[in-house]
């Protein structure tokens, strides 16, 4: 749905994100969804996130959505 697709974590968390906190805190898997391409090593500029977000709203709906089906 994003473009990217699924992989591994290239290393050690720690880099303080709210993923390794989850992790570290909560003693559980934990994800992030990267819905913008990369813009030369850079944060995205906000006159791209209106965009950025209405096609990417229901991503976490999806990913919900996918689980419970593996689960059945």
């Amino acid at each position: 749905m994003t473009g990217y697709r699924v992989m591994q974590p290239p290393g050690n968390t720690g880099s303080g994100a709210s993923a390794d906190w989850f992790i570290m805190t909560y003693k559980m898997p934990g994800i992030t969804v990267e819905i913008t391409p990369q813009i030369k090593k850079s944060f995205v500029p906000l006159k791209y996130w209106d965009e950025i977000w209405k096609r990417n709203k229901t991503v976490g709906l999806v990913a919900a959505e996918e689980v419970l089906n593996r689960k059945q």
